[in-house]
């Protein structure tokens, strides 16, 4: 059993890892903004003593419309984060 974690995971692109991802095999740990919300770095310490086999790194902040056009920087920063 692989032990996955998964960031973004109600998002676009990590709802549908999940789909693909076969739960029985794996275990899949979630983070989106209900579950360990990365906007608080101190939720990361709840995955410090797992070993991952692999880190799927799904969230970014972003709005639709022309937000990343005129908050070009601050999106940037944001999602290096």
């Amino acid at each position: 059993m692989k032990k996955i974690l998964l960031t973004g995971s109600t998002g676009f692109l990590g709802r549908h890892i999940l789909l693909l991802a076969d739960k029985n095999k794996n275990k899949i740990y979630e983070s989106n903004s209900k579950i360990g919300n990365l906007e608080n770095i101190k939720n990361l310490y709840r995955y410090n003593k797992i070993k991952f086999d692999f880190i799927f790194h799904c969230a970014t902040k972003t709005k639709a419309g022309n937000y990343s056009q005129i908050y070009k920087g601050d999106q940037w920063l944001y999602n290096q984060l």
